[in-house]
Formats: C-alpha cells, sequence, structure tokens
C-alpha cells in the first residue's frame, strides 16, 4: 500500500486534474467541524481562512470564493492576512457575502442586563476591561455624556503657563468631573483630546498633561473653544452616556418611557478589524473583499492624550521635536498588488477607516459607503511609523515600498471626524498615480479631499494624481484653514477637474484661523491643472494659495460662484459629478452539490486534492466525516476510505 500510494502521489503532481472553482461558505449557525459547503457551513472566518491557506500550500489551480452568510461575526481578534492567504496572478481569492445577504464583521460587544440607578439614568456592567469610548444604541451612535450640551463649547478665558490649569466661560451644572473625564480642544485645524485630573469649581479644571503641542496652531489658549465629557455630573440628557471605567459599568440617560432592555446597545472594543500586511518580498496578491459590513472599533487614548497635528497625526512630544503619527484604522493594507475592496460598508468606528499604506500597489477602493467615522474615512499613505512629512524608507518612484497606482472610484463618503475633527474625507500621502474619480464626500468637520506630501516646493513621489469628477459638500463645518480639496508639496503631471464643490461653511463659533475655501494650495503646491471645476457657496474664496501661488499651476475654464439656476452654470458637468449608477456584480452560485463519495470538500468532484485530504489524515482517529477523508464514517481514516476515493477518482 505505501509504495502504491507514493507513486500515486507522483504521478497527481506530474498530472494534476483541473479543478474548476471552490466556493467555501461560512455562517454564524455553521460549526467548524463542518466541511465548508453551502449546505454545511463553517461558522468562522478564521476556519474558512486556514482551509483556504491549505489549498494555497498545495498550488492554486482555481479561484477561490469564500461567501459569508447572513449574520454578525463578532471578532475577538482581528483577522490577519499574510503572504500566506495570496491569490497567484491567474488565480484570485475572494471573500464576500452571499448574494442578498447582509453579513456583519463587528468589533464590539453587547452590553446588556440594564438596571434604574436613579430616575432616567440606567446602569450595566460593560463585561471588559477596555475604556468604552463610543455607544450605539439599535446601531445609532448615542452621545457621550458633555458639556456644554447639544454640540456646543465653551471658551477659555485662562490658561497657565504649563497648559494644565484652565478656566472657561460657560458653568457647568455640577462640581465633580471625576477621573475618566476628558477635555476637547478645537485649534485651528486639528482638535486635542486630554485626560482631566481635578476640578474644584464648576468653571475650572486641571489636566494630566499639557494641553496641545506647543506651537501657536495646536496649543491651548485664550478663546480656544473647549468641551468636557465622560462625567457622571454631565449626564443630564436624555441619549447621553457615561463610561466608569473603575467599576466597569455604563451609565445612560434613558429617553421618557424607555426600557434599555428592549433595545441593543453595542460598545466597541477592538482597535481594529482586518490588517492585509504583505511582505516586501511577498506581497499578498489578487485578493478581494466585497459586499460586506464592518462596523464598532475603538480608539486607546495615551496617557498623554491626543494633541493633532494634521491629519489626524498626532504630535507624540508636547514640546520637544516635531513627530507625529497618524490614529489607528479599522481596515489596512500594506504590501499588496492586484487587489481590491468594493461594494462594502464601513460604519461606526472609533478612530479611522481603511489605510493603504506602505507597498500596496494596483489597488482599486470602489463603490463603498463609509460613513460615521471617528477620523479620516480613507487614508492612503498611512502608516503608523511614518510622520505626515516622512517619506517611503528608500524610496524610488518604482520602488516597492510607495503606494502607487491607486484608484478609489464611487465612493460614499460622510461623516468623518466625529470623534477626532482634523479628518479627511479622503487623504493620500507620498501617493504616485493616485486616481480619486466620481466620489461623494460631504458632511464633515474638516476638509473633503487632501493631498500632501511636505512643506514647500521640492522632489517628493507624489506625483501623477487625478482628482476629478467628484462631488464635495457640506464641509468645514467645524475647524478652519482648509478646503473641500486641499493640497500640500508638489505634485507634478496632476489635475483637478470637473469637480462640483459648494457648502464650505465657517462656523464663527469654533473656526479660530484662516478662511475655508473650494480649493486651498497651501505650502509648497504645484504642478496641478486646474479646469472646468464648479465652485460656489464658499465662505472664502473658491481658491486661496499659502506659501505658492497660480505660477505653479495651469488654469483652464472653471466656473467659480455660479450656482444652479444662474446664467452659464455647466450642468452637464454637474450631473456627471459624483457617484455614478452602477450595478452591484451578483456572484453566480450553482447549488450546493451532493457529496459523492470520496469528496471532501464539496465541490461535487473526486481529485487530488480530497486525496491530499485523505492523506493528511491518513490513520488518525478523529470526527469529520468525509471533510477529512473519513468516507464511511467508520471514525477512522483508512484504507478502506482510500478504496472509496480512487473508485470515484475523476467523477
Amino acid at each position: 500500500m505505501k509504495h502504491y500510494l507514493i507513486a500515486f502521489t507522483f504521478y497527481l503532481l506530474l498530472f494534476p486534474s483541473h479543478v474548476s472553482a471552490v466556493n467555501y461558505y461560512v455562517s454564524p449557525s455553521g460549526n467548524d467541524n463542518n466541511p465548508g459547503t453551502q449546505s454545511s457551513p463553517f461558522q468562522t472566518i478564521p476556519k474558512a481562512q486556514s482551509t483556504v491557506r491549505g489549498l494555497i500550500q498545495e498550488g492554486l489551480n482555481s479561484n477561490i470564493d469564500v461567501y459569508l452568510r447572513d449574520g454578525t461575526y463578532t471578532l475577538t481578534t482581528p483577522l490577519t492576512f499574510t503572504p500566506d492567504d495570496s491569490g497567484t496572478d491567474q488565480y484570485s481569492i475572494k471573500y464576500r457575502s452571499y448574494p442578498s445577504e447582509n453579513p456583519l464583521i463587528s468589533g464590539g460587544t453587547s452590553i446588556t442586563g440594564w438596571t434604574q440607578h436613579s430616575g432616567s439614568i440606567w446602569v450595566a456592567h460593560t463585561g471588559t476591561d477596555q475604556f468604552v469610548r463610543d455607544l450605539y444604541r439599535d446601531g445609532t451612535r448615542l452621545i457621550r455624556a458633555r458639556h456644554p450640551n447639544n454640540s456646543g463649547y465653551a471658551k477659555i478665558t485662562t490658561v497657565s503657563s504649563d497648559r494644565k490649569s484652565i478656566s472657561y466661560d460657560q458653568r457647568r451644572p455640577n462640581a465633580g468631573l471625576g477621573s475618566d473625564a476628558e477635555v476637547i480642544t478645537l485649534h485651528n485645524w486639528e482638535t486635542s483630546r486630554t485626560p482631566i485630573a481635578s476640578s474644584t469649581n464648576d468653571s475650572s479644571f486641571v489636566t494630566t498633561t499639557p494641553i496641545g503641542f506647543n506651537k501657536w496652531y495646536a496649543v491651548a489658549r485664550v478663546g480656544s473653544p473647549i468641551a468636557l465629557e465622560n462625567a457622571y455630573s454631565l449626564l443630564d440628557t436624555p441619549n447621553e452616556w457615561y463610561h466608569n471605567l473603575a467599576e466597569h459599568k455604563v451609565y445612560y440617560f434613558a429617553q421618557a418611557g424607555e426600557n434599555p432592555n428592549d433595545h441593543t446597545f453595542t460598545a466597541p472594543i477592538l482597535n481594529n478589524l482586518i490588517n492585509i500586511q504583505g511582505l516586501a518580498t511577498r506581497p499578498i496578491n489578487n485578493l478581494h473583499i466585497s459586499d460586506l459590513t464592518f462596523r464598532f472599533t475603538n480608539y486607546v487614548l495615551p496617557s498623554t492624550g491626543y494633541d493633532g497635528f494634521q491629519g489626524n497625526y498626532r504630535h507624540l512630544n508636547k514640546d520637544g521635536a516635531w513627530d507625529a503619527r497618524p490614529l489607528s484604522m479599522a481596515i489596512t493594507y500594506k504590501y499588496t498588488k492586484n487587489s481590491s475592496f468594493t461594494f462594502n460598508k464601513i460604519n461606526s468606528l472609533g478612530a479611522g477607516g481603511i489605510a493603504l499604506g506602505v507597498g500596496v500597489q494596483d489597488f482599486s477602493l470602489n463603490n463603498n459607503i463609509i460613513s460615521d467615522v471617528g477620523g479620516n474615512c480613507v487614508h492612503v499613505g498611512w502608516d503608523e511609523n511614518l510622520s505626515m512629512w516622512d517619506e517611503w524608507p528608500t524610496a524610488t518612484i518604482n520602488e516597492g515600498n510607495v503606494p502607487h497606482n491607486i484608484r478609489l472610484e464611487n465612493n460614499d463618503i460622510l461623516r468623518c471626524g466625529f470623534n477626532f475633527s482634523g479628518a479627511y474625507g479622503i487623504l493620500a500621502s507620498h501617493v504616485a498615480d493616485l486616481s480619486i474619480n466620481h466620489n461623494n464626500v460631504h458632511d464633515l468637520p474638516y476638509s473633503g479631499i487632501g493631498v500632501t506630501s511636505k512643506w514647500g516646493h521640492g522632489s517628493t513621489t507624489q506625483r501623477h494624481a487625478t482628482i476629478t469628477q467628484n462631488r464635495i459638500y457640506s464641509v468645514m463645518r467645524l475647524l478652519s484653514d482648509g478646503g473641500a480639496i486641499y493640497t500640500l508639496g508638489d505634485n507634478p503631471n496632476s489635475n483637478i477637474s470637473n469637480n462640483l464643490i459648494y457648502e464650505v461653511h465657517r462656523n464663527n463659533a469654533t473656526s479660530l484661523g484662516a478662511q475655508n475655501n473650494g480649493i486651498f494650495f497651501d505650502q509648497g503646491s504645484g504642478y496641478y491643472a486646474v479646469s472646468q471645476n464648479i465652485i460656489y457657496s464658499t465662505s472664502g474664496e473658491s481658491v486661496r494659495y499659502n506659501g505658492t501661488d497660480s505660477s505653479y499651476m495651469t488654469f483652464g475654464t472653471n466656473y467659480f460662484n455660479i450656482s444652479p439656476g444662474q446664467t452659464g452654470y455647466p450642468q452637464t458637468i454637474a450631473s456627471q459629478a459624483g457617484i455614478q449608477p452602477v450595478t452591484t456584480p451578483s456572484p453566480s452560485i450553482n447549488p450546493s452539490p451532493q457529496t459523492k463519495p470520496g469528496d471532501t470538500n464539496g465541490d461535487a468532484q473526486v481529485d487530488g486534492i480530497d486525496y491530499v485530504v485523505w492523506l493528511n489524515h491518513y490513520n488518525q482517529t478523529l470526527a469529520g466525516g468525509s471533510s477529512i477523508g473519513d468516507f464511511n464514517n467508520s471514525g477512522k481514516v483508512d484504507g478502506i476510505d482510500y478504496v472509496v476515493w480512487v473508485n470515484n477518482y475523476g467523477k
């Protein structure tokens, strides 16, 4: 028998049978001991992932599709994809929803068992040691207990030289703040979040660490808008909540007549959901994620707080050298090629959305809805180890570190920057061959689309950006010194064209800095061709320059300060901007095949893959039946099962 098996193994290697596309299925009601067929699905995504890895190790000869059925997949740790999960130039790996179903990948935990604490205030245990920074009721973000209420801001009246002792102009109803309170401070184009150490009266407090970075644009000063958050004494309005970390409890101010036990409350726990991490020497190839929903991430505030520099990069040194790092992101990509993320929904996040980082090449981020995000919705050029102004290590344009040939098209991007208001809808840093086309970007506290490298003119890997036919509106709702489109640094052979831009606001209660514009060319911006853009209803000028000028640009015909209904309004250009109709591709799935004798993976074929499964379990006593090679369900994988396989081989 042994000699025959060895001979037959060589036969399979020399003459492998052709395998059609392989499908696996996952359902929250499945079982990881199942074979992963349509009728007997796996229960978890990691089980499907490990099964696919086995096929990859044997050498792909077909595409592989993993279908997620309806339901919630609650993660206890982030999903991680490595080069072992890679497709090939010829064969793809796809993780997608089953047609017409809506699987949810969640990083949250349910808060249950509410009891009435006092009046309208209810309390429940969190069941976690994590600091809960966001809370959702029936999928809707609730308001963290704050002062002033209703998204208002007080103004600093005095600030100590060490930027820790603060007084302000709107007295709060109660003096005590407890040990979990924070203060949000708005700066020109960024914000700070700082833990509060103590408070002795109703109009002052002392922080644990200085507020802001010691520069004029990002430091606490008289007149800076502030809001206090997360204290029991601030819990005074329906839909507000407060987390007591030491007690591991959440307190909720219910609506009149509401019983929280009649609703679903979710607290985000994980800081990120998926990390797709190839290597410079082994990039992940041909991996695609589509038609899935990703929700609920947390953010761990550092002990020194968050001091925003720009674009959700935070200063690491309060008063020292410039050094900044970006916020965490829910979904990250590094060193991938020929891959995509399409037709997905991302929302309910504590920090950033999706990041395309070092070594990401030939990537499509298309037809997604990204909303209700704590920081940047999309960040191309993100790297947790690099500052905003750093170039990629040993970077040249054709070298593998530089993200290039990135396409962002037909996405709906909205309500970013909920927790960190200096966010962009789309931020791209040090990217080559970038296309940002036909997106809707709207309802933001700061700028819509940012393309940045470094301050001042000079050589950079950033080049060939196309920002065209986007609809950007209702931006700059909180901060200042930005625009619907913001640029920084040279970007050779780039163009900004056919965009529809309107409703660029200025909030006089919170804006401290320079004007807000349709397009803002900041320091060192250059080499953009600007034409056929429609810009109206802006609080500042349609186009503004700082540290550069129009001689670095090429202007064609544009339409400034012409609104719909006015003479000369280019209706055709306007109608072609933003998201365009597209039909979601619906994969064709064959009905679940009847399991054949000798078929381990339910693909209705008895072939070399089934032999390998049998061989890997030979002479083992295991449960699993046909899925492990026990074709006669005897509880042991043995020679009789081999006979079953060989008699059905090729059928």
